[in-house]
């Protein structure tokens, strides 16, 4: 499976890559190379095979390419609900990053046709995702077996590994649940969804105090890695938000600002104990694919950012960053 989203990927980029005039290929190679090392975009997918996430990755390549094509671009409302159906977090990581660039099209479509069609597509897939996460939120605590049961088919299908299903469908975490029995008993609502979120992250923090050095080195040790890079997309991202005219362009620009932002915060407040890694993975691969997006379609954004790019681009501390960003990973043991 990931074999096959590289593949793909790779289609993907050299297109992107076509799309550069030749005086600034040099650049755009030495950004992808960024984009394909590294501990934050790729590297837990095959550090870790087999990662449901993985799913998302193939969902987001079919969403580029439906993009592209007028027909299959009424099937992405499809691959909100499929990225919805992986997981819940689908809302704040890949989902996020469709809408961003359905919006951003939006306001850059030079046809009226071409934007009521992103327009429509947009709003279909945001009604539907409301109706799923909703029908999902209301079934998803009614399990069709006992965790018994469950680790009978798990075994049957040649697996013993049964500590990620009994934590992410039985809220069982290190043989106990870490939710109060009457939670159990509770009825879906939104009541329950609240519930859950308190004590999700009760959990993590739990976790966190178990194990603070873990914890610190993945989150601080992460963020400082990413900082300067992302630093740089952010500028980028701040000039196209100051410029006059066309709000909804300013407003897509805003949102590949506060995007990676709001991610850390969910990951300090779900994830430091554990999975932070993971957090800062989704949030850094959605910022790139936000630049690597604009840079397809805006001709002026493009010698705007390669012109920034070439003021230090062969200078020894980007040399050593990239270094250090392309071979150092932060994975919680």
């Amino acid at each position: 499976v990931i074999l096959f989203f590289f593949a793909g990927l790779a289609i993907v980029l050299e297109k992107f890559m076509l799309r550069i005039p030749q005086e600034n290929r040099g650049l755009a190679l030495f950004l992808l190379l960024f984009f394909l090392s590294g501990a934050y975009t790729f590297s837990i997918y095959t550090k870790w095979v087999g990662m449901l996430d993985t799913y998302w990755l193939l969902i987001s390549l079919l969403f580029f390419v439906f993009l592209e094509h007028r027909r299959l671009r009424w099937l992405i409302p499809l691959l909100y609900v499929l990225a919805l159906m992986i997981h819940f977090s689908a809302l704040v990581f890949f989902i996020t990053l469709f809408s961003i660039v359905l919006l951003y099209r939006i306001s850059i479509a030079a046809e009226k046709r071409e934007r009521r069609t992103f327009l429509l597509v947009f709003s279909i897939s945001i009604a539907i995702t409301i109706v799923a996460f909703w029908w999902l939120l209301m079934n998803e605590s009614q399990t069709l077996c006992s965790i018994e049961e469950f680790h009978t088919k798990l075994s049957e299908h040649g697996t013993d590994y049964y500590f990620y299903h009994d934590y992410s469908f039985f809220r069982i975490w290190g043989g106990e649940s870490f939710i109060p029995d009457t939670l159990n008993d509770m009825k879906p609502s939104l009541a329950k969804f609240c519930y859950l979120f308190y004590y999700q992250v009760k959990l993590n923090y739990a976790l966190y105090l178990a194990n603070t050095h873990m914890g610190i080195i993945s989150t601080i040790g992460g963020i400082l890695i990413l900082l300067p890079i992302l630093g740089f997309f952010f500028s980028f991202h701040w000039h196209a938000l100051r410029r006059k005219g066309n709000l909804l362009r300013r407003f897509c620009a805003f949102l590949m600002i506060v995007q990676f932002p709001f991610v850390f915060v969910l990951g300090l407040l779900f994830a430091t104990g554990v999975d932070m890694t993971r957090y800062l993975t989704h949030g850094f691969l959605v910022a790139f694919i936000c630049v690597l997006t604009v840079l397809y379609y805006e001709d002026e954004m493009r010698l705007l950012f390669f012109a920034r790019l070439q003021t230090f681009a062969h200078s020894l501390p980007l040399k050593l960053y990239f270094f250090a960003y392309a071979t150092i990973t932060l994975l919680p043991s």
